[in-house]
């Protein structure tokens, strides 16, 4: 007589604690290294194409690394989730989100203010409304909702200009700079601001219009306070 033989289903092994470790832990280091690299360090981007270098190295060393741990090496689809999640992280901290979101933000005014194909985005003053722009102004920076753009604003010329050309005030005191000074009554650290017609000033902030301080640099006095330092915010949004 026959004895039936049966069989065990193998359950597929994807989305295990130790696959999501592997690739938070992965994500987390990739998540630091590329900032620093990309962006602090300006060397060749880890992850910035379409086959980034950095998610398939990782990928062809887990794939190398596995089969060398015997009995607990990881199923195909464990493997899957821990590149999914480095995939997931580079998209964010690279060119996915850290390049294209900032320049998004910040470009709508540039872009507004010299692109004459863009013209018909700001909507005229017409049966007692007034001007605005045919978008969403809170989603930019430095753009108001009057359908107009000043470039020679303050705030626009530190909030957008700045970004695409650079942080470089020649290290004088100017809108959105920081600086540290000390006078009579100690020593003082705070937002240095220019009024203008996009943003009022934060609170605490040192008001420039009027200030003796206002284009000096660090080492110098005016009006018996001495500027200590001055430093240029990196991204002020």
């Amino acid at each position: 007589m026959n004895t039936p033989v049966t069989t065990t289903p193998v359950v597929a092994r994807t989305l295990t604690l130790r696959a999501c470790l592997i690739g938070t832990l992965l994500g987390c280091v990739l998540a630091v290294l590329t900032p620093l690299n990309d962006w602090w360090l300006g060397n060749t981007p880890l992850y910035n194409n379409y086959n980034p270098c950095v998610a398939t190295a990782i990928a062809l060393l887990l794939g190398a690394l596995n089969p060398w741990l015997g009995r607990r090496r990881l199923a195909s689809g464990e493997l899957a989730v821990a590149v999914a999640c480095v995939l997931a992280v580079g998209g964010v901290v690279s060119g996915g989100l850290m390049r294209s979101f900032t320049a998004s933000v910040a470009g709508a005014g540039k872009a507004l203010a010299s692109e004459r194909l863009l013209a018909p985005l700001a909507v005229p003053a017409q049966d007692g409304q007034a001007a605005r722009w045919a978008l969403p102004t809170g989603m930019f920076a430095a753009l108001s909702e009057a359908g107009a753009i000043d470039t020679s604003d303050p705030e626009y010329r530190a909030v957008v200009d700045r970004y695409f050309t650079g942080n470089d005030t020649s290290g004088r005191i100017d809108h959105r700079t920081i600086v540290r000074w000390r006078d009579e009554r100690g020593e003082h650290r705070a937002l240095a601001w220019r009024a203008n017609a996009l943003t009022a000033a934060p609170a605490g902030a040192l008001l420039i219009d009027a200030s003796p301080l206002a284009g000096l640099r660090a080492g110098e006095s005016a009006g018996g306070a001495t500027v200590l330092a001055v430093a240029a915010q990196a991204v002020p949004w």
